[in-house]
């Protein structure tokens, strides 16, 4: 019964947005980009604001920002388990 439950719970929520946070990224990712991937450089802030964009673990929906907050840009980028 539990193992039905979970499989229910993440029915429920694996079409939802995940959590978001801001980062500042610490490399370059400026070449070999897909159509949606974000190109970004060392030291943009991002705000991450879908962690299982797509239902799919490991890719982050982002903004780059600018230096007063405001999105500037959105795409995909790879989490560290991808």
């Amino acid at each position: 019964m539990i193992i039905i439950e979970h499989i229910l719970e993440f029915n429920q929520i694996k079409d939802k947005p995940g959590d978001s946070f801001y980062i500042r990224v610490c490399f370059d990712k400026t070449h070999d980009l897909k159509e949606s991937e974000l190109r970004f450089i060392k030291d943009d802030v991002l705000y991450v604001d879908n962690t299982m964009f797509r239902g799919a673990h490991g890719l982050w929906r982002a903004w780059k920002l600018d230096e007063y907050g405001h999105r500037l840009e959105c795409g995909i980028i790879s989490s560290q388990m991808k």
